[in-house]
């Protein structure tokens, strides 16, 4: 390895280390991320259904991908989720605050799944990229809608790699529910991050923000009385709310 190469890998390294977003033991937002892709990984479906245009239904299988055995020589990367549902792959990562290393993250982490899944034919291979967007539980007024390299090929060849961002807290309690993105619940408390100080010394607004939540759970109980959302589910989603609520 050249000493340029070393430089650029040990200065990328540098930075992932130094990102507040991703300490080595994770964050609690990635902990309850990845409780819920292991323990419920359908509730991905309306997210993977809104962010892409698909139309899959509730009950399409979802398999989470051993995503540990993604490794770049030496490294070892470690996505949040790596998804496969029909015959398409998906990489959906959890960001608490913005990152100014993951657009090269995003991109390296996508290039290592389809390597992974690279077809042959005679002399030549087709790698086919995995549907990846990022979700976004902060952001400022600054922050894009895509995360985007500029790839620069030697026959003068331009590509921008786009990957989505997803403003989790631009979807209210109405849009929740509608679109069935159960999956944003546990992070539904962060819209209020910066006025919980105000709320709770403010009777009226505590109360508001009680009888929010006390909405909430009305329904994921109505769900849960028409069997539309299982009693573990019920149970697992309010545990993973709570425990955002509390940190």
């Amino acid at each position: 390895m050249g000493e340029r190469e070393k430089s650029s890998r040990s200065h990328r390294q540098q930075e992932a280390s130094s990102a507040e977003e991703k300490p080595k033991n994770g964050t609690i937002y990635d902990d309850v991320f990845r409780t819920m892709i292991d323990k419920m990984p359908h509730l991905v479906i309306p997210l993977i259904n809104e962010v892409f245009g698909k139309q899959y239904p509730d009950s399409e299988p979802v398999t989470a991908l051993q995503n540990e055995h993604l490794e770049i020589m030496e490294d070892k990367v470690i996505t949040d989720s790596y998804l496969k549902i029909a015959d398409k792959y998906y990489h959906v990562e959890c960001q608490s605050s913005p990152d100014g290393t993951m657009a090269i993250r995003m991109i390296e982490y996508d290039f290592l799944i389809a390597l992974k899944h690279a077809e042959k034919s005679g002399y030549e291979y087709t790698i086919d990229y995995p549907h990846s967007c990022v979700l976004y539980l902060r952001y400022t007024d600054r922050t894009p809608d895509f995360l985007v390299v500029h790839m620069k090929f030697p026959d003068g060849a331009v590509v921008d790699y786009r990957t989505p961002i997803i403003k989790v807290n631009r979807y209210d309690f109405e849009d929740i529910f509608r679109k069935k993105l159960l999956f944003f619940l546990p992070y539904y408390i962060m819209r209020y991050e910066a006025v919980l100080k105000e709320i709770e010394e403010d009777e009226e607004k505590l109360r508001d923000f009680l009888e929010e939540y006390q909405c909430i759970y009305q329904k994921l109980n109505a769900l849960r009385d028409c069997h539309r959302l299982s009693d573990y589910d019920f149970t697992e989603l309010k545990r993973l709310i709570e425990t955002i609520v509390n940190h």
